[in-house]
């Protein structure tokens, strides 16, 4: 952007972009300006139909030339209003263009950072807000400010038809004005209740199988219906004040029509005014165009508001966006995968205490270690913080002496395998999830991941193989398949730190088998593995132990301190989970 584009947009990301545009907005008010001044042509077609051709004897020549001039200012109208759609068109669809990766970036982080998968807010008000600038809406809105225009040639038919006119419009702009304080902020705890109410009932359909084997289907319907009423009184309030507002506004259109009527023929009888009926019939028609715009106000408010919200909200979360960007600095050189955390705490906003407290370990290249615990322990936490995905609220996690978070995660995102503790795969194929997404992917990264996670065999049996498609969220594959090519995907490329929450959850005892084969290769080639355990069979393979209680360190130490303190003597045996969750417990500490 110039210099000069930053002064006037006052550092506002969005408010930049549309004064980037500004070139086209004045071109759609220079077509405003012409469509509603050739609107003009239909109150002067009536009033010269009516005293210059009824009037005047019936001309044929005069009215098939006025028929002729009115058709034609028509069709040049439709040409410009046309025009003038194309063009909002084209400048929201490069207004969503310039900022969708962005919004989508920020999705992505605020998603990262509230826990939820499902947060698309800001891209659904980029969209609301894309088709309020395509639509009927903007059209409304970049009328009215030539509502004067047409008062003026009202005030030159008649001066009490423009007092009349003006009067009404006064009224009507008013009754927007009441509209927004009646409907706006009972609007917005509606919507409030009902998308609380439609969130629970989102929560109860990813959970029908459990509802439905449990019984629990009647009262989770009641809870439900319950919540469901509240919203709905809610918004039942908001509809019937719009109800009220719309009602009041249809008579006010009506009402305008038939008032101005009324002055017309008070004027057309009253002996020293004289008006004409050609001026009547051009008044009625002139003010009901008048209105139009003024009248969308009061019915067509909530758009409005609407848009006026969502430009708030994507402008403040790109502020944010551009005040929380580092200043351009060097990309750190590929890491070797040495780790080091010092002194991590971490606190998020809405728990009471710590979810970890004082962590200090660190791992070299080649070396591994495995996180075992309680549930609730922080141990899911740890690995989010290992990985970058949330900041450290104390001390700091290190990967070759560069700090996670100060990282571009694009240059530290090729250098790290992630296998989170819920696994969710990418509509597409095995082979584009394996590859996480890349376009530049080559077919040996591609099978060398697949058989360190021992997905090769399985996906040569599948019907197209590596193009097998997955279906959204994996949902064509079982959970342990969807677990080995979540895993493939985590070991995809040049990877030098791997952190695996669980990877053995839904795999059979071939499968623990294939990892702790894959852990020892990953070893042998210098990656740093970090592995968060509940079954604790893969300790064998691994270098050191960690048992994590209460968000605090208990114990660490080389595997082979640490098997028979856990309950595997050293040998051969595995520790249970019995035998870690005795030792692990506070009274044990």
């Amino acid at each position: 952007m110039a210099a000069g584009t930053k002064t006037a947009s006052g550092g506002d990301p969005l408010k930049e972009m549309l004064w980037a545009a500004r070139g086209a907005f004045a071109t759609a008010a220079i077509f405003s300006f012409f469509v509603n001044a050739l609107i003009l042509v239909m109150p002067v077609y009536m009033f010269s139909l009516f005293d210059r051709v009824l009037g005047g004897g019936g001309n044929q020549f005069t009215l098939t030339f006025l028929a002729l001039f009115a058709l034609s200012a028509l069709l040049i109208q439709a040409v410009i209003d046309i025009a003038r759609t194309y063009l909002f068109v084209r400048v929201s669809s490069w207004i969503a263009h310039q900022i969708g990766r962005k919004i989508f970036a920020l999705s992505l982080r605020n998603a990262t950072a509230r826990g939820s998968r499902r947060d698309t807010e800001l891209l659904s008000r980029m969209d609301s807000l894309r088709n309020f600038l395509a639509g009927e809406q903007i059209f409304m809105v970049m009328d009215l400010p030539w509502v004067p225009l047409f008062l003026a040639f009202l005030f030159f038919l008649q001066f009490w038809i423009g007092v009349a006119a003006t009067t009404i419009a006064v009224f009507i702009l008013f009754l927007a004005l009441a509209n927004k304080w009646a409907t706006g902020p009972v609007r917005e705890v509606g919507l409030a209740a009902m998308g609380e109410s439609n969130r629970k009932a989102e929560v109860s359909l990813r959970n029908a199988d459990v509802i439905e084997a449990m019984g629990m289907g009647a009262r989770v319907g009641r809870r439900w219906e319950q919540d469901n009423d509240v919203a709905l009184d809610r918004l039942a309030i908001f509809t019937r004040r719009m109800g009220l507002m719309a009602a009041v506004g249809k008579t006010m259109q009506f009402g305008s029509m038939m008032a101005i009527m009324t002055v017309c023929a008070i004027l057309i009888i009253h002996p020293d005014t004289n008006l004409s009926r050609g001026a009547m019939m051009a008044s009625v028609i002139l003010v009901g165009r008048v209105l139009m715009p003024v009248q969308f106000l009061v019915t067509g408010w909530a758009p409005i508001n609407e848009a006026i919200g969502d430009y708030k909200a994507l402008s403040a979360a790109l502020r944010q966006a551009a005040a929380r960007t580092p200043a351009q600095q060097e990309t750190p050189p590929a890491p070797q995968g040495e780790l080091k955390v010092e002194g991590l705490n971490f606190h998020p906003p809405s728990a009471p205490e710590p979810v970890l407290k004082d962590i200090d370990f660190s791992l070299k290249p080649g070396e591994s270690l495995g996180i075992v615990g309680p549930s609730a322990s922080g141990k899911s936490t740890l690995a989010r913080l290992l990985v970058g995905l949330d900041r450290p609220s104390a001390g700091s996690v290190k990967l070759d002496g560069s700090h996670l978070h100060e990282w571009p995660s694009v240059d530290l995102g090729a250098h790290i395998g992630y296998l989170p503790q819920d696994v969710e795969l990418f509509g597409g194929t095995v082979r584009d999830n394996i590859a996480r997404q890349a376009d530049d992917w080559t077919s040996e990264r591609i099978l060398d991941a697949a058989r360190l996670a021992n997905v090769d065999t399985m996906v040569k049996f599948m019907p197209q193989g590596y193009q097998t498609v997955v279906g959204n969220g994996g949902t064509l594959l079982s959970g342990g398949q969807m677990q080995r090519v979540g895993l493939a995907r985590a070991l995809y490329g040049d990877v030098k730190l791997v952190v695996l929450d669980e990877p053995n959850a839904n795999l059979d005892a071939h499968g623990e088998e294939a990892l702790a084969a894959a852990i020892e290769e990953l070893k042998r080639r210098g990656v740093t593995v970090v592995l968060i355990l509940h079954r604790p069979n893969i300790l064998k393979v691994l270098d050191y132990v960690m048992v994590l209680v209460d968000g605090k360190i208990q114990r660490i130490g080389p595997r082979e301190e640490m098997l028979p303190i856990l309950g595997g003597g050293g040998g051969s045996k595995q520790p249970d989970d019995r035998a870690i969750n005795v030792v692990t417990s506070p009274a044990n500490a």
